[in-house]
C-alpha cells in the first residue's frame, strides 16, 4: 500500500508533501454518494511514522484521498501507530447550509435555493458554504459545470448538514462526487462523476458480472430491510410563511395505497419555486424524495482477481449480480469499493446499490417470501 502524506495548506500556502511510504497496511473505502472511511497502521519505528498526524491529508495507492481524523499510538509488544479518517469530501459534513442574506427570486425568505442540472445545484451549494476566510478551505476549487443528472432539478435548504444535502441531491439523480488533489498545482478540487454501464445487458464495453458460478466473486451477502421504509407520504410545500397556508398533498409509493400492518406513513417538506406549475412540480419533486424510502435490498460481494478494480469496474459503474441458486439477477450501481491490504493479501468488497431487484423470468418463486 503506497501512502503519501501532505500537510494541509495554511493561508497563502499550497499543499505540501511531508512523507511517502509503502510500509502501511489497512483498508480504505471509496463511496460514490456518501464518504468512505479508511484505517492505516504502520510500525512506530518505521521511517515517516511520526508524520501521520491529525488533519493531514493522505493519498492512498495514488487515487484515494482522505484526511486523518483519529490517531492511536501503541507502545510495547506491538509498537504500532494507527490512524483513521474519511474521504476528503467528508469535510463537507463539517459545514451546514447557511441561507443567503438576500434569497434568490421566488425562494422563500430564510432559504437558499437553486434550480438547474443536478451537478450545477451540487456545486452551487458547495460554493456558497465553503468559501470565505472563515468557512472556506484553502486552495479549494470546484470543477466546471458538466450538465450532469436531471436538467430540471431543484433544492431548497436552510441549516442542514452540507454533506447530507449534496449526498441527497446526488443520489436521486445518480451523480457521484469526490474531492481530488493535484500535488503539483497544490489544490483540492470537487468533481462530479457519472458511472459507466458495464452490465450484462450491454456490449459497448467490458462487462462486470459478479457471479459465484463463474468465479468473479468468492462470496456475497444479500440483505433485505424494511425498518426505515415508507409507502404513504404527506408532502408539504417548504417555505410557507404561515402553517395554515402550506400546501400538503398525499402520495403513495408506486401509486398503491397500503393499509393495515403494511401501511407506513411519513411527512416530507418539498422544495418548489413559486413560479412553477404548483401541483405538477409538487408531485414530481415529492416522488423524487419518496424514492429514498423504498425497502432496502442491498448486495455486497467479495471480488476475486478475475476482474480488476478501477479497470474492469469502478465506483459508480453499473454491474450485474447473478445468483442462480436464489433466482436473482440484478443490474445495480457500485456505490462503494472497500480495499483491504494486509501483508501480501489484497481483497475488495463491493457494495451494490439498494434498489429493487429484478428476478429471472423463469423463476416462479418470490425470494422475499422464502
Amino acid at each position: 500500500m503506497a501512502v503519501t502524506v501532505y500537510e494541509y495548506p495554511q493561508a497563502g500556502q499550497k499543499l505540501m508533501r511531508v512523507a511517502q511510504t509503502n510500509r502501511c497496511s489497512g483498508d480504505y473505502e471509496a463511496s460514490f454518494y456518501e464518504y468512505g472511511k479508511f484505517s492505516l497502521s504502520i510500525h512506530a519505528g518505521a521511517a515517516y511514522s511520526s508524520e501521520f498526524q491529525i488533519n493531514r491529508i493522505v493519498q492512498i495507492d495514488n487515487k484515494y484521498c482522505g484526511i486523518i481524523k483519529n490517531r492511536k499510538v501503541q507502545r510495547g509488544a506491538s509498537n504500532v501507530i494507527t490512524v483513521s479518517g474519511y474521504q476528503l469530501k467528508g469535510l463537507f459534513w463539517q459545514r451546514v447550509t447557511i441561507p443567503l442574506d438576500l434569497p434568490p427570486n421566488n425562494a422563500p425568505a430564510g432559504y437558499d435555493s437553486k434550480a438547474g442540472y443536478t451537478d450545477e445545484i451540487m456545486k452551487y451549494f458547495i460554493g456558497n458554504n465553503t468559501s470565505g476566510s472563515r468557512r472556506g478551505f484553502e486552495n479549494f476549487l470546484i470543477d466546471k459545470l458538466l450538465n450532469q443528472g436531471n436538467q430540471d432539478d431543484r433544492y431548497y435548504t436552510r441549516f442542514e448538514v452540507l454533506g447530507d444535502v449534496i449526498a441527497k441531491i446526488a443520489k436521486r439523480s445518480e451523480v457521484g462526487w469526490d474531492i481530488v488533489i493535484d500535488e503539483v498545482a497544490g489544490w483540492f478540487k470537487c468533481v462530479t462523476i457519472k458511472g459507466q454501464d458495464r452490465t450484462i445487458s450491454q456490449s459497448d464495453r467490458q462487462r462486470a458480472v459478479f457471479d459465484l458460478a463463474i468465479g468473479t466473486i468468492s462470496s456475497f451477502e444479500y440483505v433485505e430491510e424494511t425498518e426505515n421504509a415508507a409507502n404513504v407520504f404527506y408532502c408539504t410545500k417548504s417555505g410557507s410563511e404561515f402553517e395554515d397556508e402550506a400546501l400538503t398533498q398525499t402520495y403513495f409509493l408506486d401509486n398503491v395505497e397500503k393499509t393495515g400492518i403494511e401501511r407506513i406513513e411519513r411527512h416530507l417538506n418539498i422544495s418548489i419555486d413559486n413560479d412553477d406549475d404548483l401541483f405538477t412540480k409538487m408531485e414530481e419533486n415529492s416522488r423524487k424524495d419518496m424514492e429514498s424510502y423504498r425497502p432496502v435490498q442491498s448486495i455486497s460481494v467479495i471480488a476475486t482477481k478475475k476482474l480488476v478494480p478501477h479497470i474492469d469496474y469502478d465506483v459508480g459503474d453499473y454491474a450485474s449480480f447473478i445468483s442462480r441458486e436464489d433466482g436473482i439477477r440484478a443490474n445495480r450501481q457500485i456505490t462503494a469499493i472497500k480495499t483491504t491490504i494486509n501483508a501480501d493479501k489484497i481483497s475488495y468488497t463491493i457494495t451494490l446499490g439498494d434498489s429493487q431487484l429484478d428476478k429471472f423470468d423463469f423463476v416462479q418463486r418470490d425470494i422475499k417470501n422464502k
